[in-house]
């Protein structure tokens, strides 16, 4: 994957009131993605744009909002050494 030009993925995670989500990570939103591969001493990094966000909130309100998306690269995924 590293040095290629063409690539995309999808996340999840979930939001309670101790999680405060960027203002900026919205569905257009040209971010720095860090993808982590083991423990974090290992990682591939490259900009993305958001293609998807779609929250889903628990019936009742309240609790954990669990969200999902997907990104489409922007150029080359690289490994800094």
């Amino acid at each position: 994957v590293i040095g290629r030009n063409k690539w995309s993925g999808s996340f999840k995670g979930y939001q309670d009131d101790t999680t405060v989500m960027e203002d900026g990570f919205v569905v257009g939103a040209s971010v720095t993605l860090k993808l982590t591969v083991n423990a974090a001493s290992q990682f591939y990094q490259g900009t993305a744009t958001i293609t998807a966000i779609t929250p889903t909130v628990p019936v009742g309100g309240g609790g954990t909002v669990e969200f999902s998306g997907s990104f489409q690269g922007n150029g080359t995924l690289t490994r800094p050494t």
